[in-house]
């Protein structure tokens, strides 16, 4: 027991350090150890924090395998919130990673949802800007722009930057460059502030295509080289060659 939460304690600060080799390293040593005498809700954790890992790098199949896993040991410890509401909101992020749209729309909805009984705003943001991103992807534009300010209106700091950077695609789809750089500067500014590569690595590309339509070449290739740093510091290998390719 006592080794299993502390694999899982190294592989979260692995995680939240950017070394995501190493933690997954942890995470699996920890799932292994969980074979015999831990509860669901330990079982569930770690197939939870592993199905978000293998989403970040498009690892589809083997994200969704964990985020499902994790759901069924949610319900077996009587855990609906996560069973239902964090588990959507999971599968959502997989498909949205993957670039699969339509399929990430769907248990973002559940979520939604789910956690709109509840009124719990941090959840809900996270599912508005995953469906903001789907929408736009998918050019829903009015329904991408509803949810982006809903979810910031949240004032929830995690997905802030998400909502912003899509602001910035919306206003450079319509044109409005201004507007669309000022949108990616706040993006970038509030990743920076939490210390989000995540959130840090697609604003800057976000901007890099914004300067791009704007017709200002050698600012996007500025910020692209941005995104394409992060990226390769992340280690998604996707990313890379989306990057490269614009």
């Amino acid at each position: 027991q006592a080794r299993l939460d502390l694999e899982l304690l190294q592989g979260e600060i692995e995680d939240m350090a950017g070394n995501y080799t190493a933690a997954r390293s942890h995470y699996n040593a920890a799932l292994a150890l969980a074979a015999v005498g831990v509860t669901d809700h330990q079982r569930a954790k770690l197939h939870e924090v592993l199905g978000i890992l293998e989403a970040r790098y498009a690892h589809l199949e083997e994200a969704i395998e964990h985020i499902q896993a994790a759901g069924h040991y949610y319900r077996a410890a009587g855990n609906l919130v996560c069973e239902v509401g964090v588990t959507n909101t999971n599968l959502s992020y997989a498909y949205l990673v993957k670039r699969r749209y339509a399929e990430a729309v769907p248990p973002a909805l559940r979520a939604l949802q789910f956690f709109g009984e509840l009124n719990h705003p941090y959840w809900l943001a996270l599912n508005e800007a995953n469906l903001a991103e789907a929408c736009f992807y998918l050019e829903e534009i009015e329904k991408a722009e509803n949810y982006a300010q809903q979810g910031l209106r949240r004032e929830e700091v995690f997905a802030r930057p998400y909502c912003l950077y899509v602001l910035g695609h919306i206003r450079r789809v319509q044109s409005r460059f201004v507007e669309a750089e000022s949108y990616c500067r706040q993006a970038i500014a509030a990743a920076k502030e939490i210390e989000d590569l995540w959130g840090q690595a697609p604003s800057w590309r976000a901007l890099g295509e914004c300067y791009r339509d704007a017709g200002r070449k050698e600012d996007a290739q500025a910020a692209f080289e941005e995104a394409l740093k992060i990226f390769e510091k992340l280690g998604v290998a996707q990313e890379v060659e989306v990057v490269k390719g614009l």
